[in-house]
């Protein structure tokens, strides 16, 4: 009910007994129905990186930090995580980004950010009613992400 607080839902969320794609999909389906018709949905997909100080935190790794400043090293403990954002343009002309979903890139295995982006990519797009750009930074311009879009 909406008289709930919202650790409520956060310890839906922490014992995983809700589904969350279900959710996010059902998110973006409201987005797209309470807002303004859009002429065109941007999807936004990148990375970030959260520094840790644990080896024990989900996901962290030492990874090469892209960002370059000269106060910290080139190797950080970090997470790294994937994440999709749904952008509309109001009649105005600004944008209204929706954070969607986050994705964990996991320190060992065989999954890394391109096949993250591409899940999250394939498990949205069928939602949308209405033609997506995708829009990314150079490193997800990859061949093995944007071929199976198209």
């Amino acid at each position: 009910s909406l008289r709930c607080h919202w650790t409520t839902y956060y310890k839906l969320l922490e014992r995983a007994s809700l589904r969350t794609q279900a959710l996010a999909i059902t998110q973006v389906r409201w987005l797209l129905q309470s807002l303004p018709k859009p002429l065109i949905v941007e999807l936004v997909v990148d990375d970030t990186m959260v520094l840790r100080h644990s080896t024990k935190a989900p996901g962290a790794a030492i990874r090469f930090d892209h960002s370059h400043k000269h106060n910290r090293p080139s190797y950080v403990l970090a997470q790294n995580w994937v994440g999709l954002a749904l952008t509309l343009r109001t009649r105005s002309g600004k944008a209204i980004s929706f954070p969607i979903r986050l994705r964990l890139v996991p320190s060992t295995g065989n999954t890394h950010k391109l096949k993250i982006a591409g899940a999250l990519l394939r498990a949205f797009i069928p939602h949308i009613p209405v033609p997506v750009r995708l829009l990314t930074d150079a490193w997800f311009m990859r061949r093995r992400l944007l071929l199976p879009l198209l």
